[in-house]
C-alpha cells in the first residue's frame, strides 16, 4: 500500500509518514518543528526522523544529528519525513512496517543522509507494536478519555512490552 501511495503522490520530493497507531496527545512545538521543516528543504537528506528514539549517533548540528550506516531502526517510519525516490528504491514488497524498519534498515546502508532530530516536537504514543495494545498506551489513551475495544486486537504481555525497550535502550 505504501508503495503504491508512493508511486502516485505529486510530490517528486518529500514524504510524511505518520502512521495510524500513533496519537498525538500533547501541544507541538510549532515554531521549532517550523525550522526543523525549513532545514530538510534546504538540505539534501534523504531521511529524517522526528521521534528521537532513538537517538542519533552522531552530531550534525545543533538541530539534528547522523543516523549512521549498521544502526539500528535507521529507518523506522515513526513520524519520519523521505525523499520519495529513497524510500521506494528501499521498500520491499509484502515488508511490513516493523519488518521495513529491521530490513530496510541493511538496505538503508547504501544511502548517505540520514538524519534524525535531537528534539521531540511531536508528543505521541505508539499504541499498537507488532499488531498488539502496548500496555502503556492504553493507560494513557483511557486517562485522555479515549474507549478502546480491546476485544478487536491483543494486548501485548508484560515480557513483549519490555523486550522493545531493551533493544532501544
Amino acid at each position: 500500500m505504501v508503495e503504491f501511495e508512493c508511486r502516485f503522490a505529486d510530490s517528486s520530493w518529500n514524504l510524511w509518514g505518520f502512521l495510524d497507531d500513533l496519537f498525538l496527545f500533547d501541544f507541538v512545538k510549532t515554531e521549532e518543528a517550523l525550522r526543523l521543516f525549513n532545514w530538510i528543504i534546504e538540505s539534501d537528506a534523504n531521511y529524517i526522523r522526528m521521534n528521537p528514539s532513538p537517538k542519533p549517533d552522531k552530531r550534525y548540528s545543533e538541530l539534528v544529528g547522523i543516523v549512521s550506516k549498521g544502526t539500528i531502526y535507521r529507518t523506522s517510519t515513526v513520524l519520519s519525513i523521505w525523499k520519495k525516490n529513497i524510500l521506494l528504491s528501499l521498500l520491499s514488497h509484502g515488508e511490513s512496517a516493523w519488518d521495513f524498519g529491521i530490513y530496510g534498515s541493511i538496505r538503508s546502508d547504501t544511502y548517505d543522509g540520514f538524519f534524525c532530530a535531537w528534539e521531540k516536537y511531536f508528543f505521541i504514543i505508539n499504541t499498537v507494536i507488532k499488531g498488539k495494545w502496548e500496555r502503556g498506551a492504553i493507560k494513557k489513551l483511557k486517562s485522555l478519555g479515549i474507549e478502546i475495544d480491546l476485544s478487536k486486537r491483543e494486548v501485548m504481555t508484560f515480557e513483549e512490552t519490555i523486550v522493545p525497550v531493551m533493544v532501544i535502550y
